[in-house]
Formats: structure tokens, C-alpha cells, sequence
């Protein structure tokens, strides 16, 4: 097996966001990944929510996109 490389140029970062921040003021655009942590699972829950809300507009098509 090769070694792995390195890639030629670092992945960029988005900025870290906190839970109020992004309810009062979302990214626009959405960035294409979004990655939600902490303890509090209804935060979560919460984000995830209008992250949906975000990206899917149109309500009949939220659910054919959740599984």
C-alpha cells in the first residue's frame, strides 16, 4: 500500500457559529456541510430543524428528504 499524501491544499474552514447566532441570522448560503454538536440534543434538534427549513423551502418537500 502507498502512504497516504497529504493533500496540495488545506480544506477551508468555515467559521464556528453558536446556537442563538444561527437562529437570529442563518449563513446564506448554507454552507454544504454542517456539522452540529454539543450535549443538548433539543439544541440540536432545533438546528437541524431550521437548517431543513433553509435548504428545503417548500414544506411538502421536507419529508421526502428526511429518513
Amino acid at each position: 500500500m502507498s502512504p497516504a499524501k497529504k493533500p496540495a491544499t488545506a480544506a477551508k474552514r468555515g467559521p464556528k457559529i453558536g446556537y442563538y447566532a444561527f437562529l437570529d441570522s442563518p449563513p446564506n448560503p448554507l454552507p454544504p456541510l454542517i456539522v452540529i454538536t454539543g450535549k443538548e440534543y433539543l439544541l440540536a434538534a432545533e438546528v437541524l430543524r431550521r437548517v431543513l427549513e433553509l435548504a428545503v423551502p417548500d414544506e411538502s418537500m421536507r419529508d421526502l428528504n428526511v429518513d
